[in-house]
């Protein structure tokens, strides 16, 4: 983070902070898959939302659905 914004080990920053009040959807596709492999929903839904949410983004920025 530092060598983005061009700060050395010691300076300061000043950050704004905003909640995101907008409720995340997960892809229907992925829902999908996860209810064909109980195992595997079980444990996504052990998950914190903000982890879940995480993994969605990962597997949602896959260029191709052979990698998704």
């Amino acid at each position: 983070m530092r060598k983005g914004t061009k700060k050395q080990k010691g300076d300061s920053a000043i950050l704004q902070l905003t909640i995101d009040r907008e409720e995340f959807q997960l892809n229907e596709e992925l829902i999908a898959c996860l209810k064909e492999d109980k195992k595997a929903k079980r444990n996504f839904d052990k998950l914190l939302r903000s982890h879940q949410n995480y993994y969605f983004k990962w597997i949602d920025s896959a260029k191709t659905i052979e990698t998704k």
